[in-house]
């Protein structure tokens, strides 16, 4: 067993079996079998992935941000300032309004 660090990647292709990624902001050490292809293979899966996840949330952020303007337009529509109040029912439609909003928000 030898351990070698560098970035030569010609020498990574023709040498290495198996490449340690030491990772200093997650503080781990991610092991790729299969030489410099198997981690190359390995780190373009993880790309797609993240890329993958990443687009799902910026999906769901923008429907977030949809389901927040409708509430908001909702009250709005009523006509009324909501802290004026409706009458006896204040609370049970504020209490509804807000958590159409806290909804929309999780």
């Amino acid at each position: 067993t030898v351990v070698a660090i560098t970035h030569d990647r010609a020498f990574l292709e023709r040498v290495t079996s198996v490449i340690l990624e030491v990772d200093r902001d997650l503080r781990t050490v991610t092991r790729y079998g299969d030489g410099w292809d198997g981690y190359r293979t390995a780190k373009a899966a993880a790309r797609r992935r993240w890329a993958q996840e990443h687009q799902e949330y910026l999906s769901d952020l923008a429907r977030t941000a949809e389901l927040v303007d409708a509430a908001g337009q909702r009250l709005a529509a009523t006509g009324r300032d909501p802290k004026q109040g409706f009458g006896k029912h204040r609370r049970s439609h504020e209490a509804k309004l807000s958590g159409q909003v806290r909804a929309a928000r999780t």
